[in-house]
């Protein structure tokens, strides 16, 4: 999962470690929100423990402990009861099931332009498929049009 994303009514924003409510900002360490971008890849299958240390910790060997700390800090950012379970849900002696909704945002105008080269690709590869373009015409249209602008 690349980008920022929603989870629940959180913003949840990878590049920056934090995660932004109403009105508080949390910011997470970057395990931790690697966990959490780990289960918000995944969200409505199990994750085991092993896949979580083998894709956050890679070729460090770490305990149950820092897995479970983890956890405990990302239930303690979504206010999410232990025993409720609301967000993120343990599957005894598996792993972790992310059970809130989960939702991609669309890169601003802006990040599209940031990222300069993909941004010219994807306008070539649009204005190619003008097929496409008509059946997809209000977001790529708009996307194309603003690129554009951009860089008038």
């Amino acid at each position: 999962m690349q980008g920022d994303f929603r989870i629940g009514g959180r913003l949840v924003r990878p590049r920056l470690n934090e995660i932004d409510s109403d009105d508080t900002t949390i910011h997470l360490e970057p395990k931790v929100m690697k966990v959490l971008v780990t289960l918000a890849t995944h969200a409505g299958d199990v994750v085991t423990r092993q896949q979580l240390r083998e894709t956050v910790w890679q070729d460090v060997f770490v305990g149950d402990d820092v897995l479970v700390r983890a956890i405990s800090e990302l239930r303690r950012a979504f206010q999410d009861d232990p025993h409720l379970q609301h967000t993120i849900q343990t599957i005894p002696k598996v792993g972790y099931l992310l059970v809130a909704p989960v939702q991609n945002i669309e890169p601003s105008p802006m990040a599209s332009m940031e990222a300069g080269e993909e941004s010219s690709e994807k306008t070539d590869s649009i204005q190619d498929e003008g097929e496409e373009l008509g059946v997809l015409e209000g977001k790529r249209k708009v996307r194309l049009e603003r690129w554009h602008v951009g860089v008038l």
